[in-house]
């Protein structure tokens, strides 16, 4: 049986299924500093970007549904139709957010 992880949450319905150890990343929102809005093409000392693993392939050992990852800012593919969701390998991931107590 093929059974799709993906994160059920109606904010990041996407109808795509990664495969092997490919993943979907929903990348983070562009930053507000004070009432100005920063483009991304404008914040050129940013060399890594956030996001939420949102669905993952049957080859994915590391990564979570669900959980916050860091990336590099050229990493992955961006999804044509789907604004802000991007299709990378597991390797892309640099590191994992974790709870600190």
């Amino acid at each position: 049986m093929n059974v799709v992880k993906q994160l059920k949450d109606k904010d990041y319905d996407i109808p795509l299924r990664p495969r092997n150890s490919k993943l979907i990343v929903k990348r983070d929102e562009v930053k507000k500093v004070g009432s100005l809005f920063i483009p991304e093409s404008n914040m050129s000392m940013k060399e890594t970007v956030t996001g939420i693993v949102v669905a993952i392939g049957k080859a994915c050992e590391d990564s979570k549904i669900g959980e916050k990852v860091f990336f590099g800012k050229y990493a992955g593919t961006k999804i044509e139709g789907f604004d802000g969701y991007l299709l990378m390998d597991e390797a892309d991931i640099l590191a994992d957010f974790i709870a600190v107590n």
